[in-house]
């Protein structure tokens, strides 16, 4: 059996010593944060509320106070990373699940469309009864934070 050039085995050993070839690891996903209207008078939240609020199971924060849920588009990845930490449906899903509420005549809460994450602070912050979600580092004093979801 021949035996590899010695030349071969000093840069394989090399390699191995000063980290080549091995992939950097990724940062960290950011933490999702659920965000209300500074005005929004339910204090406490759960996941099963937070749950129920944006499957619209719970479509009032109170009597008479209907729910104005704010989301972005299917394929953001704030979208996806709300639909795989706290609902753990996909977007497709969630939007079924909305859809179906519609075609009952059971959807009583408004759902509006952020295209951007300062327009979903913004939205949030101007309408007392929305709620909305961001990245942790993108929270401002506009809005209050009722939940924080990490990556799995």
């Amino acid at each position: 059996m021949r035996r590899p050039p010695l030349i071969a085995l000093s840069v394989l050993a090399w390699t191995a010593m000063v980290g080549g070839g091995a992939q950097a690891a990724s940062p960290p996903a950011p933490a999702l944060v659920v965000i209300v209207n500074p005005k929004n008078p339910v204090a406490n939240l759960s996941e099963a509320d937070l749950n129920d609020l944006f499957r619209l199971d719970r479509q009032f924060w109170l009597p008479g106070v209907r729910v104005t849920l704010v989301l972005r588009e299917a394929e953001d990845p704030e979208h996806l990373a709300l639909c795989a930490r706290l609902l753990k449906v996909t977007p497709a899903e969630l939007g079924l699940i909305h859809l179906r509420k519609s075609y009952r005549g059971v959807l009583t809460a408004k759902i509006i469309v952020a295209h951007s994450s300062e327009e979903m602070r913004s939205l949030v912050a101007t309408l007392p009864s929305a709620i909305g979600y961001v990245w942790r580092g993108e929270v401002d004093t506009r809005v209050r934070a009722v939940g924080e979801y990490a990556a799995n």
